[in-house]
């Protein structure tokens, strides 16, 4: 019971949960679930960190519920007779609705005992407010008392504003799952069919939206090099793919950039030399893109050169015995440097950004700006918002004697949650000038270390280094 089809249906919905709800919104929310079958939803918002209680009007169910997930209070309640006895932050109303007799006196009660309403319902295809259907049921996952209702949308909607709540729909296609369908686009034939259903997430009017407006900031930064060959790519396969509904209040671009190259590394394989770029060519490009990407707002800081100097960055090392190995060469040490005091000034820039727009970013999107992406990100939510997300599709193998090492390369895209955004644009240089203990011996290393290690690597897109 509640396997095949169930199984990939409960993930789909709570995709939508975590696409449109931060996680920690449920952290000791009071959470009261309608009927949970087996509880398998409930235990998922349980995860979350939700005090769930989950009811059922089939004793059988409650029992199964009790020996798989005995952190859950459960209760017995007919939702076509029985009244909720107390108050809840969000009541969980899913695959319930469609199985009750009637749901005007229902939902009136329902919305009397919540401040949430996570509600989802197979529906009819009606544009009419007071349009459903009414149908004859019976299964272990159907109506308890044999009658069922395939509501219009409209008629559901009428009832919930009525009561005081403001909705928002929810038509992602990432909640279908096989023929469960929420996406669709009426006729208004006033049919239905199994699999025809509405998402919603609703609020009190005296509430505050629980609805997620995940604000993000993209930060390209270091050499121009080939970056006007390569935005395109980085638009469509990671800005407009990692995040949905972007627009230019809570999607920012910052471009910190200079114009010329430093020249080869000094690292067999790696020694690329590039021309520089004129300044008035990249700043009409970038005009060019805000126009066309309008969606999105743009920042940038345009230089000729480094802003400081390789004397006064190097100045700020407070004892350079500490940089070993690779690092132990002062050309390859003044490189890293220079990459990690930029990655420090998009920080400050970053920092501004936000007290002008008046907005708080919640994540921050390191780039590399030569990169070319040639397929897209995974939505954020597949992504672990606890940890700095390091990306990486560009392994090198190196031999050295009988031996062979794997370089990992990690520094050409991030994905960073706000609570680590001090350690990613601002420990790095601080433990230079004032690491007196601490050996290392590559630009990688530092980098770990000042994210304590709290860390993922994971495909973020597919790309490669656009060279000349």
């Amino acid at each position: 019971m509640f396997s095949n089809h169930y199984i990939e249906w409960r993930k789909s919905r709570m995709y939508g949960i975590k696409r449109y709800i931060q996680p920690n919104f449920f952290n000791n929310k009071k959470l009261l679930e309608l009927g949970c079958g087996y509880a398998e939803l409930g235990n998922e918002f349980y995860k979350l960190g939700a005090n769930v209680t989950s009811t059922d009007s089939r004793i059988e169910h409650l029992k199964v519920v009790n020996s798989l997930y005995p952190h859950i209070r459960v209760r017995r309640l007919d939702c076509d007779k029985d009244i909720i006895q107390e108050n809840y932050d969000i009541i969980l109303h899913w695959g319930l609705l469609q199985h009750l007799n009637e749901i005007e006196n229902h939902l009136e009660m329902v919305l009397s005992k919540c401040n949430i309403l996570l509600l989802e319902t197979e529906v009819c295809d009606s544009l009419d407010d007071n349009f459903y259907i009414s149908v004859n049921e019976e299964g272990y996952d159907q109506a308890y008392n044999f009658k069922g209702i395939r509501p219009s949308p409209f008629y559901v909607e009428k009832i919930i504003k009525k009561n005081g709540f403001n909705l928002q729909l929810i038509d992602d296609p990432i909640i279908n799952s096989t023929f469960h369908i929420y996406d669709w686009k009426h006729k208004n034939d006033n049919s239905f069919y199994h699999g025809l259903r509405r998402y919603w997430i609703c609020w009190k009017n005296n509430i505050s939206s629980p609805i997620a407006m995940n604000n993000k900031i993209y930060f390209l930064c270091g050499g121009t090099r080939t970056f006007m060959d390569c935005f395109d790519s980085t638009y469509e396969n990671i800005i407009s793919k990692l995040f949905n509904n972007n627009n230019d209040v809570n999607t920012h671009v910052l471009l910190y950039l200079k114009c010329d190259d430093h020249g080869p590394k000094g690292i067999p394989n790696w020694d690329f030399t590039y021309e520089n770029v004129d300044m008035d060519v990249l700043k009409n490009k970038i005009e060019t893109y805000k126009k066309k990407y309008n969606n999105i707002t743009f920042h940038s800081k345009i230089l000729l050169t480094n802003e400081i100097t390789d004397c006064e960055l190097f100045s700020q090392i407070k004892n350079r015995k500490k940089y070993i190995d690779f690092l132990s060469d002062d050309s390859k040490l003044l490189r890293a440097l220079h990459c990690h005091y930029n990655i420090e000034q998009c920080g400050k820039i970053i920092e501004e950004i936000q007290i002008n727009n008046n907005i708080t970013f919640d994540y921050f999107i390191y780039i590399r700006p030569d990169l070319f992406f040639t397929s897209p990100c995974q939505d954020i939510i597949f992504y672990n918002n606890d940890k700095v997300i390091v990306g990486n599709n560009d392994e090198i193998i190196i031999k050295k004697g009988s031996k062979s090492y794997t370089i990992i390369h990690i520094d050409h895209i991030a994905i960073i949650p706000k609570k680590y955004k001090n350690n990613f644009f601002f420990k790095r240089m601080e433990l230079i000038r004032n690491n007196k203990n601490i050996f290392i011996d590559s630009a990688e290393t530092l980098y770990l270390h000042t994210i304590n290690n709290n860390y993922e690597i994971k495909n973020i897109g597919n790309y490669f280094i656009k060279r000349k």
